[in-house]
């Protein structure tokens, strides 16, 4: 009767793994294979209540026996609070274990705690002095606010710097490769505005409002051609270098630009509604609703009117 005692006493209670009933050696079956449950009749991978619990004893974290009371009060099983609280089954156990070595080193004594938290709402009591009850038996870290901490700064990194200069080098080349395609097709730009015209990137022929003035010196064997539509639009068709490039009505206000290497024509449906200007010069195109056909070539390193 004595050695029925000492067994009762140095053995620890649990639940079983499989019904959740918790277990001493008054509610085990003893086997050769082992500890059986039985109430179901499972068996338990816990030490054989013949056998004196050895070892030291897992950290308390003196809350189980409330939630417990609290859980059989409510007619549930640890699996049905587990579904309940989304919390997994391991922690509900080890809080009703008072086993703080479940939660280290992960999820962690801070997770405990919100577990805890968690757990005691949905049993429906007060998890105040439960959590006051934790943090004097667990010592949890401390949450330092994020204002207290320096900004960290991390070292640029010389590999990085290299690999985004390379980058920008290739993207460069990429786009004077595309403007070079571009300037061979002989068209530039075109505005909407004289105010778009004077933001247009500048190849050499002046903007409308220096066609009087004196342009630039340009490089040999280059037609740089200026053409704006007045007050009124003008049906035009332009060629360069023998392919047509343009063939449409251009709006009132609006301005375009071509670079031709040996030969620039335009037709004009309203001479009069335009305004052509050629390495600079203005060129005469003809009266209102006139149709106007212009062709300019290079020869002896000038552009000549043909």
């Amino acid at each position: 009767m004595t050695t029925e005692t000492s067994r009762a006493v140095s053995f620890p209670t649990f639940d079983c793994d499989v019904c959740g009933a918790r277990l001493d050696p008054d509610h085990m079956d003893v086997a050769a294979d082992g500890a059986h449950c039985t109430f179901c009749g499972a068996p338990q991978h816990r030490p054989d209540p013949g056998e004196p619990v050895g070892g030291p004893a897992p950290a308390s974290l003196d809350v189980g026996d409330e939630l417990h009371d609290a859980r059989l009060t409510r007619g549930e099983t640890l699996e049905q609070a587990s579904h309940f609280t989304q919390i997994r089954l391991p922690y509900l156990r080890a809080l009703e274990h008072d086993d703080a070595s479940v939660f280290e080193p992960f999820p962690g004594m801070t997770y405990a705690r919100y577990f805890l938290r968690d757990y005691a709402e949905h049993l429906g009591i007060d998890p105040r002095p439960l959590v006051r009850r934790f943090d004097r038996e667990v010592s949890t870290p401390t949450v330092l606010p994020l204002g207290s901490m320096g900004r960290l700064r991390r070292a640029p990194h010389p590999g990085r710097w290299a690999a985004g200069a390379l980058v920008l080098l290739i993207v460069a080349l990429v786009a004077s490769g595309l403007w070079s395609a571009r300037r061979d097709d002989g068209s530039i730009d075109r505005g909407r505005s004289s105010a778009t015209t004077a933001r247009a990137p500048d190849l050499g022929a002046q903007p409308p409002s220096r066609l009087s003035g004196s342009a630039p010196p340009l490089p040999p064997a280059a037609i740089l051609a200026t053409l704006r539509t007045t007050d009124r639009p003008s049906w035009v068709m332009v060629e360069v270098n023998g392919k047509v490039v343009r063939e449409m009505t251009v709006p009132a206000g609006e301005t375009m630009r071509f670079q031709a290497t040996r030969m620039f024509s335009v037709r004009l449906g309203d001479a009069g509604a335009v305004v052509l200007v050629i390495n600079g010069d203005r060129v005469p195109t003809g009266g209102a609703g006139s149709v106007a056909n212009l062709a300019f070539t290079i020869r002896d390193g000038r552009v000549v009117q043909r």
